[in-house]
């Protein structure tokens, strides 16, 4: 091993100096360039469904849930370490009938055999970085956890060794992880669930502590298929902090948003239309005061009266 492996280095000129890219959303208020990103919820729940949706939109360039832009069509390298390769790809194919995949963007990885930890897994990983040199991803998913690891998810040595194989993909590829991972069974008192959130994850510390933010998905118990998604741990606070999904199958295959009976579009619409020089999704919440995912949903119904101006923040003003 070289002394410098693994080991970077800012001095002079570079360090204080960070690249403009650093803060680029790959998805807007989901997913940021490099980011560590893990999804959890419990079995049957759908969050390899939502991953898939995720990569499928990722690599059209297609809105993710008809609210979330994507600023350009990104390469995405999806690693199924469970299921059956053909009931994977069809889900795709159902999937693809609402949500379009980007073949040529989307490159699925299937085995029910590798492991991130083993002492080969280095090796392994960088003859992929070379053999597809030209076509390295914008965005990895690993899909799932546990079938990805030999030993136990509890223990912090084996979930360090697969972090450290993760960081290869942000080094050599720059490119933004997503890690689909089981939450521990729920704790019931009086008869209810305690809804634990983040402290669900079920393994060792390392899988709270390494992620830049944890998405955490569940069942709503009076919509059989509505589910929830928020993001209580993050480190840049730009992240969608909640929103109710409704899954729609069999054929074609997706979750959509349920928008709320008060979404906030008119009180959005009226202060876009107040401010001559446009305003932004961060003083829409404070002044409407719903949360972020409505501030999309209600942009996103607005659609083609609006333009976009600037540049972090964006900013929303009428057309014309």
């Amino acid at each position: 091993m070289n002394a410098d492996k693994g080991i970077r280095v800012y001095t002079k000129e570079t360090l204080l100096t960070i690249s403009d890219t650093k803060s680029n959303a790959i998805v807007q208020d989901i997913l940021f360039d490099s980011d560590m990103v893990l999804l959890i919820a419990k079995d049957k729940v759908g969050k390899s469904l939502l991953a898939l949706q995720l990569a499928a939109s990722i690599s059209s360039g297609t809105k993710f849930l008809n609210t979330f832009e994507i600023s350009s069509p990104q390469r995405v390298w999806y690693f199924a370490t469970e299921g059956k390769d053909d009931d994977l790809r069809e889900r795709l194919i159902r999937m693809n009938k609402k949500v379009l995949v980007n073949p040529t963007l989307f490159t699925l990885f299937c085995s029910n055999r590798f492991k991130f930890n083993m002492p080969e897994s280095e090796s392994v990983i960088r003859r992929l970085i070379q053999r597809y040199r030209n076509e390295l991803p914008r965005v990895v998913f690993i899909d799932a956890l546990y079938k990805g690891v030999i030993g136990s998810i509890k223990n912090d040595d084996v979930v360090t060794g697969f972090f450290d194989m993760m960081e290869i993909f942000r080094e050599e590829c720059h490119a933004t992880i997503v890690i689909v991972h089981h939450s521990k069974r729920p704790i019931r008192y009086e008869g209810q669930i305690i809804d634990e959130g983040d402290d669900s994850i079920f393994g060792s510390y390392v899988l709270r502590a390494a992620p830049d933010h944890i998405l955490f998905m569940g069942d709503i118990p009076r919509e059989p298929k509505h589910k929830f998604l928020r993001c209580e741990t993050q480190r840049s606070g730009n992240i969608a902090e909640s929103m109710e999904l409704k899954l729609n199958e069999p054929d074609p295959l997706y979750f959509e948003i349920v928008e709320p009976e008060d979404n906030g579009t008119d009180r959005v619409m009226a202060l876009i239309t107040a401010s001559k020089n446009g305003i932004s999704v961060n003083e829409l919440m404070r002044k409407v005061g719903i949360s972020r995912t409505m501030v999309y949903t209600a942009i996103n119904y607005l659609g083609n009266r609006l333009d976009k101006v600037g540049n972090r923040p964006v900013l929303y003003k009428l057309k014309g």
